[in-house]
């Protein structure tokens, strides 16, 4: 038998040699290869190489976490060598996904179809500019409208913005910087003034830049004219100006362009609409503010308007009265328009008069009595603010347009399934009703490159979107169920999505010339062979060490069985989990893990969730023996038994002499006088309220804490990126006066940044994980961060990675990690360097500067 598996073995490696040979980037036998370098970041200019056997019809995809992007699309090539400028960009602008990918080359060529392909990886993108929308392509000096510029930069940093007039290059008027902390959209304003005093007629254009940046500055003109300021009033609708009479372009169109008034409320709040001229009266409806229109049939009697629109819930049309101060109207947008066909289940894009194209999408269902789900409501509306990528019901969405309140327009959204974006369930439903009121629109591309990224990245504020009614929605209806009323009046469950509002800057700075390289860190990374030197005499030298989730515990209905956490401890004892790792552990001055399980003997106060963790009470004890000096319980299951599980889990630490922090506790650590704090948060308190991180460390610095370790509980789980939110939240700890930031929850590793003064890493990963008898991954990281103080002063920071695999008899768990070693090892640092912004060594040196 041993001998059959060595030549089994042998037999194996002899074929995996043989492969290693072949070409991997292409198709040798056939003449037709392609290549490109084995690491490429959005917004950095590479190239794609191509050996071509014939003259053809080249088309080039990428696929990379779900999505299959157009790189190059139909493009004549003569036969020979070809180098295709490459920045990780689709052929519609739209940046590559971070994680594993394969390009995908096809040539044409007479009756044959030749393919090559190549196995790349995207990195986090370089500094660049997503997108730069001007609110207007003109406007009068007489008006008081400001002009917009929505953008987006690819990752934090320098916006800089400089006013041309059209013939002269080389005179900028102003030229503005901007520092974004976030990857968020934003919104730049101008006045119309120059130097204080309102800019003259004429032609002219502004740069976007992102400072560092490769891409080439975005250029956007505009012009300033003479004519009278002339804004639309409010007026009786005129026929075919509030929906279409007939579908052919010119009467869409029309409608398109004609003036569109709006409630002049809040974007999310609710606007009554009356039976008859009084407030007093029956409401037969609700309407959203700022986007939603009205079609005004009579003006008056005194103080109100006589209007028709379809109500906010179950789109119904309802006829009624608004009080007339409540009323504005605006001028959309005057390049683009899109029109929903909700029997249909599309949307068509329209430019200037002609239709560009048409998506699937999936509209609202109405189910009674209209709280969280709601019908996508007919009528005329306009584009608003831009929303961050987020969360809903275990399902992402990205490019997300606010339209009518809590209603967004976006692309279908994607689960995490072992780490990959899955796109497929919602992609499947796209022509058919789905959704709880927003509209969901297609990732891929149609034959004229429209997606939902191009809208997104193409349609600026206050673009006419008119949305055709159903079926369903042409009956009349005099009255609003009574017992809806109330309940619209609460916030669309959609509004809770976190959103950055736009930030308009009024007064900008000026600057320098651009960089020619990124920006450099404020502090200085050194590779070090030997962390564990002496420090000079008269120094303190503080070691801590980070690792990642930690289940001590079981679920309710798996703890009995032979395999469970309960029964290798029983097995094995309460130092058992922690033993492969004493070494590293019981040498440091703190220890730090996230427990993320109850500590409590009884099933008292039991909440079905997705997953319930519990241990026993005397389980704390495993902290203890392990060498384990402090837990974060800032996370989501901490709560798994309500308030019962909180207070036994918080009795049976301190029984152990275990500290916590997190969940408004903080903790302060003491050696030769210089002192630690530490504190915690989950994302959705954060999202409660963005001032508790401040606080949090303001009071840290109150309590005499010399260096701040501040927990973050955030992102998606076995996602290895990180995602904007993860960006924001961490900035914001550190914005705030932390040092240090570690990252839990994902379960799987992810990368480290740099910023300012501060160090973050977004994810350690799983280290004892006894909620889970299957564990799909196995590697993890513990990070040693080594403080060298002379006095008061941190002179520097030793860093060292740890990688771990979370069990030593894997593909089972025996709740006992160990350091990984060899290719484990190398497999985890390529992870953590390839979700990072740069590449780190395992073991370095940040100097104080």
């Amino acid at each position: 038998m041993k001998t059959r598996l060595m030549t089994l073995l042998a037999s194996a490696l002899i074929l995996g040699l043989i492969l290693t040979t072949l070409p991997t980037d292409g198709f040798a036998e056939t003449g037709f290869t392609v290549s490109l370098p084995a690491q490429i970041r959005p917004y950095r200019n590479e190239s794609i190489a191509l050996d071509l056997p014939a003259d053809g019809i080249l088309t080039i995809h990428a696929q990379v976490q779900g999505k299959r992007l157009l790189i190059v699309k139909e493009q004549p090539v003569q036969k020979g060598s070809l180098s295709i400028p490459f920045a990780g960009l689709s052929i519609n602008d739209e940046a590559l996904l971070r994680g594993e990918a394969r390009l995908q080359a096809q040539l044409v060529t007479g009756d044959k179809t030749l393919e090559a392909t190549a196995a790349f990886r995207v990195m986090q993108p370089a500094a660049g500019i997503s997108y730069v929308l001007l609110s207007r392509d003109s406007m009068s000096i007489h008006d008081e409208e400001s002009l917009y510029a929505d953008h987006q930069l690819s990752r934090a940093g320098t916006l800089i913005v400089s006013l041309y007039r059209e013939g002269e290059d080389d005179k900028p008027l102003f030229r503005r910087s901007f520092t974004r902390k976030d990857t968020l959209p934003h919104a730049y304003r101008w006045d119309k003034t120059i130097a204080g005093k309102p800019a003259p007629a004429g032609n002219y254009y502004f740069l976007f830049e992102a400072q560092g940046s490769q891409q080439e500055p975005i250029r956007r003109p505009f012009i300033l004219t003479e004519e009278p300021a002339n804004p639309p009033g409010i007026e009786v609708t005129k026929k075919g100006h509030f929906l279409p009479e007939s579908m052919d372009d010119a009467s869409v169109w029309a409608a398109m362009m004609a003036p569109i008034t709006v409630i002049d409320i809040g974007a999310s709040q609710h606007q009554r609409v009356y039976a008859e001229p009084s407030t007093k009266s029956k409401v037969v409806g609700m309407m959203h503010g700022q986007s939603a229109g009205v079609e005004i049939l009579e003006v008056g009697p005194a103080g109100y308007l006589k209007i028709r629109a379809a109500r906010h819930g179950d789109g119904k049309w309802m006829i009624g009265y608004i009080p007339d101060n409540r009323l504005k109207t605006i001028t959309p947008y005057d390049r683009y328009g899109l029109l929903i066909d909700k029997n249909a289940q599309t949307i068509s894009v329209y430019e200037r008069g002609k239709k560009l194209g048409t998506l699937k999408i999936s509209t609202g269902i109405y189910v009674p009595p209209g709280v969280n789900s709601f019908d996508t409501v007919p009528g005329a509306f306009l584009t608003k603010s831009r929303v961050a990528e987020f969360p809903s019901e275990g399902i992402r969405y990205e490019y997300a347009m606010r339209i009518d309140g809590g209603n967004l327009l976006h692309g279908s959204g994607y689960r995490i399934i072992n780490g990959q974006r899955d796109y497929s369930f919602q992609t499947e439903r796209l022509g058919q009703i789905a959704s709880h009121g927003c509209v969901r629109v297609q990732h891929d591309l149609n034959e004229q490159d429209l997606n939902a990224w191009w809208l997104y990245a193409n349609l600026p504020r206050n673009t006419k979107l008119l949305v055709l009614p159903s079926e369903d929605n042409l009956r009349l209806e005099g009255e609003q169920a009574p017992e809806t009323v109330e309940d619209a009046l609460m916030e669309d469950a959609i509004t809770h999505v976190t959103e950055e509002e736009p930030e308009m800057e009024t007064e900008p700075e000026n600057t320098s010339e651009p960089a020619a390289n990124e920006q450099a860190p404020s502090f200085q990374v050194v590779a070090a062979a030997d962390l564990g030197a002496p420090v000079p005499e008269g120094s303190t030298l503080i070691t801590m060490t980070f690792g990642g989730d930690c289940v001590l515990g079981s679920e309710e209905h798996s703890k009995n069985k032979p395999e469970s956490f309960h029964s290798v401890i029983e097995q094995h004892g309460m130092a058992w989990p922690f033993s492969g790792l004493s070494d590293i552990l019981q040498a440091d001055d703190i220890s730090m893990v996230n427990l993320e399980n109850v500590l409590q003997d009884t099933r008292k106060g039991f909440n079905q969730r997705l997953h319930n963790f519990r241990g026993p009470s005397e389980f704390a004890n495993i902290l203890k023996l392990g060498g384990i000096e402090l837990v974060n319980i800032a996370n989501n299951h901490f709560v798994d038994y309500g308030q019962d599980g909180k207070n036994s889990t918080r009795n049976a630490l301190r029984a152990a002499g275990v500290p916590f922090a997190g969940y408004s506790a903080l903790y302060v650590h003491e050696k030769d006088g210089i002192k630690i704090g530490f504190g915690g948060i989950r994302e959705t308190v954060f999202h409660q309220n963005h001032k508790r991180v401040a606080d949090e460390i303001d009071e840290l610095k109150r309590m005499g804490a010399d260096y701040i370790v501040y927990t973050c509980h955030f992102g998606i789980e076995y996602e290895t990126s990180h995602n904007e939110i993860q960006t924001m939240i961490a900035r914001a700890a550190i914005d705030a006066g932390a040092n240090l930031v570690i990252g839990h929850h994902t379960h799987v590793v992810q990368g480290i940044e740099q910023y300012k003064g501060g160090l973050i890493f977004y994810s350690l990963g799983n280290l004892v994980f006894g909620g889970n008898l299957e564990l799909s991954t196995f590697d993890g990281l513990m990070a040693q961060i080594g403080l060298v103080y002379e006095g008061k002063q941190l002179k520097e920071t030793r860093v060292q990675f740890i990688p771990v695999i979370t069990s030593g008899i894997r593909p089972h768990n025996d709740f006992r990690p160990v350091a990984a070693e060899g290719e484990d090892k190398a497999r985890i640092l390529a992870a953590i360097n390839a979700d990072s912004d740069q590449d780190y060594p395992d073991r370095f040196i940040i100097s104080a500067r």
